[in-house]
């Protein structure tokens, strides 16, 4: 009975580890975006008003020098930094707005007074009036071209002068977000997703280096198909290419080369070296080969301890068609460039597959029970975490991945469709109104919380 509970005791603190693993990457992919932001904003003297890891209420906050608050929050999903006047009319605007409405009303207070001067002359007094107004206007226009000249010589010399110092842009240090040019918005917004991606590669070329990866790697080919008797194809070789595209996931290459059709090129590493090859689909009559099932019910190929596999029956029934090739997954180890060149390629095909996922989710390709908000997302990396190192940090390369793309995505609150506004109000010349984007930012926040935790009670339910 004590043992019981000893081992009950020991799995509920074991699972608990587990899970507090996978909250500590989840927070450190996030905080990895979040500096993005910061550090560029930094570097382009934004106005920060706060940094945050985690949301809700806080548990730790520290006031820096440079007034900017840095705090922890209780819930460890999630996290901002919050730039000031983000999502308000920056300075120049509202100092613009104004103006032209003080103009405006200038400009109609001048006419309502030279319309009732006008009225008051006649004949000759009329002309004498109209001749002197023109000069005044002249001369006025005159006195502020002239002022505005020496005004716009004076901010450039200022601004130069202060420039050069590296402490203020055009004599207002800090700017409010939106008082910047569109171009360093649009490299602030950029950065987290680009901060995200930058970790992926550094954590994949560790990966790399340190353990390798898996490749397909043939191990039988069928003593009846084409291939067999071309001897194009010989057990061992490791696949790495097909029709030109290179296999960074073991899926890929079922995926490519079920879609390949006539001749097909491939590019193998065999015997130490990369040699292009020329298979062909056909017709055959399958070996019958030993397979070995596990408790959920899932097939695998039995390979003796040289890695042969055990034929039970050579050309048995019923007719196949395809390549004849049967491939599993065998270590890859990688060398300090191979790693540098194959951890960006990777990387690269991950956002690939993400985004594919995205496109199969919208037409319904992907079943809505296949998708996973954070409660989800935190079990399946807790699950990863029992298995390894190895797992785990692929894992954590996904993650990463998925962050850079999900954020850079044009659904509304989210970095993408703020890189699009700001697009816009260069195109324009002037933005779209703050408030509308306010609001279309705010409502797309609720959507976007309520459908991902809407996901996870949908998963939990049914």
């Amino acid at each position: 009975m004590i043992s019981l509970v000893c081992a009950t005791v020991a799995g509920a603190l074991s699972t608990i580890g587990y899970v507090l693993i996978a909250l500590l990457i989840l927070m450190f992919m996030i905080t990895i975006h979040e500096l993005g932001h910061y550090l560029f904003g930094k570097l382009f003297k934004f106005k920060i008003n706060e940094f945050s890891i985690g949301m809700g209420p806080k548990i730790f906050q520290k006031k820096l020098k440079s007034g900017e608050l840095f705090s922890i929050r209780i819930i460890p999903l999630g996290g901002y930094c919050a730039f000031d006047g983000e999502d308000s009319e920056g300075v120049n605007e509202a100092k613009a707005r104004g103006d032209n409405r003080n103009q405006a009303e200038s400009a109609g207070e001048s006419e309502r007074n030279g319309d009732a001067s006008t009225r008051s002359l006649t004949g000759s007094e009329a002309d004498e009036g109209l001749q002197a107004a023109q000069s005044s206007d002249n001369i006025s226009a005159d006195a502020r071209n002239q002022s505005d000249g020496r005004f716009d010589m004076i901010r450039d010399e200022e601004s130069e002068s202060q420039g050069d110092q590296g402490k203020t842009r055009e004599g207002v240090p800090n700017l409010k977000f939106n008082d910047h040019k569109p171009y360093e918005r649009i490299i602030v917004l950029f950065a987290g997703a680009f901060f995200n991606f930058v970790s992926a590669i550094i954590i994949a070329f560790i990966a790399f280096l340190c353990i390798g990866n898996y490749a397909p790697t043939v191990v039988y080919v069928q003593s009846d198909s084409p291939n067999f008797q071309s001897g194009a194809i010989l057990k061992g070789d490791m696949i790495y290419k097909v029709d030109g595209k290179t296999i960074y996931f073991f899926s890929d290459a079922s995926k490519y080369l079920s879609q390949a059709e006539g001749e097909i090129e491939l590019v193998v590493y065999r015997d130490g070296e990369y040699v292009t090859i020329y298979v062909e689909k056909g017709e055959y009559n399958p070996d019958s080969l030993l397979y070995t099932e596990d408790e959920d019910g899932n097939q695998y190929l039995e390979l003796d301890e040289n890695g042969n596999v055990t034929v039970l029956e050579y050309k048995s029934e019923p007719t196949a068609d395809g390549l004849g090739i049967i491939f599993n997954a065998q270590k890859l180890e990688f060398g300090v460039g191979r790693a540098a060149i194959w951890s960006v390629g990777y990387c690269v095909r991950a956002g690939g597959y993400i985004l594919e996922s995205f496109g199969d989710l919208i037409t319904g390709q992907v079943a809505i029970s296949e998708v996973g908000g954070p409660i989800a997302l935190i079990s399946a990396t807790t699950q990863v975490a029992r298995q390894g190192l190895q797992n785990t940090l692929f894992l954590i390369i996904l993650i990463s991945v998925n962050l850079a793309v999900f954020n850079l995505l044009p659904i509304p609150a989210l970095d993408g469709c703020r890189i699009i506004f700001v697009i816009i109000e260069w195109v324009r010349g002037k933005p779209v109104n703050r408030k509308v984007e306010a609001i279309i930012h705010t409502v797309g926040l609720i959507v976007l919380f309520t459908l991902v935790i809407g996901i996870d009670l949908f998963n939990l339910i049914f």
